[in-house]
């Protein structure tokens, strides 16, 4: 995995990890869960992994 690829893992995850522990999606209606797992999956897909 590439610097970059690392960067923008962390970065996608780390914010939806926060969001969901502050409790803020919730309010808007989404589910952390599914939320959480479409984000896997647009990261494997932009790495190639899937």
């Amino acid at each position: 995995m590439r610097r970059g690829h690392a960067v923008l893992a962390w970065a996608q995850l780390h914010g939806s990890v926060g969001l969901e522990a502050a409790g803020q999606f919730t309010g808007m209606g989404h589910d952390g869960d599914s939320l959480l797992v479409a984000q896997i999956a647009m990261l494997a897909d932009a790495f190639a992994l899937a």
